[in-house]
């Protein structure tokens, strides 16, 4: 299946930034805000009159998100260490296609969890076109809560807490960043989650415990 995902839109704020007089030494500190927009496709059809009809892949939270960070880095020569902290806040008022064999209830509420998250950073930049990357992840979720779909205000006030839904996991990452030219670079990724719930509410990356195990790459463009 093919379709838009979630848009992620933000801005970072540089607070301080120092740097010694032969460059080498350097290090800055910027806040970070990042909205996520519900634009992807929330519902894979509809089930009745069987399962047949479900013919699309869910590719949006259905749900706006917030994320307050900051993020310091520590330039050392060709090393740079980045540290970041962060909360990631998900309103309540979200609707989801969930689908509940017990009760016989196909569009059910669900209210996930807000996240706080830490990471640190190691990049290492051997050329002027290539560097590598390592990560380490840290974060403890909120629990999720669910039940069937309200209109008072706010939504979802009685529903159930899911049961282990909360907790905190651990995933490291590497990866080869490379730039083509002035404008066009390639960001090749492996993200392993070494604990923790592994995907919770696949294929939702966004609002999952974990990543678990990822392997991707982003092409990004620079004007």
């Amino acid at each position: 299946s093919v379709g838009l995902g979630d848009v992620v839109t933000g801005f970072r704020f540089q607070v301080l930034r120092n740097q010694s007089d032969d460059g080498k030494l350097s290090n800055s500190l910027v806040a970070v805000l990042e909205m996520r927009t519900p634009s992807g496709n929330e519902s894979p059809g509809s089930y009745l009159p069987g399962p047949n009809n479900l013919v699309t892949i869910i590719t949006g939270t259905g749900t706006w998100g917030f994320d307050f960070g900051a993020r310091f880095k520590q330039q050392l020569s060709i090393v740079a260490i980045e540290l970041g902290a962060g909360f990631t806040w998900n309103p309540t008022a979200t609707v989801m296609y969930l689908i509940e064999d017990q009760e016989n209830q196909f569009n059910q509420h669900l209210d996930p969890g807000d996240v706080i998250h830490f990471d640190v950073g190691v990049t290492v930049q051997l050329f002027r076109n290539l560097a590598l990357r390592g990560d380490l992840q840290l974060a403890y979720r909120t629990p999720t809560r669910w039940g069937s779909t309200e209109a008072q205000i706010p939504a979802c006030g009685e529903c159930e807490v899911l049961t282990g839904s909360d907790g905190l996991w651990i995933d490291v990452s590497a990866r080869v960043i490379t730039d083509i030219d002035d404008h066009f670079g390639i960001d090749a990724y492996f993200n392993y989650n070494l604990a923790g719930r592994r995907n919770f509410l696949w294929p939702l990356e966004d609002i999952s415990p974990s990543r678990g195990f990822t392997v991707g790459a982003n092409l990004a463009y620079r004007y």
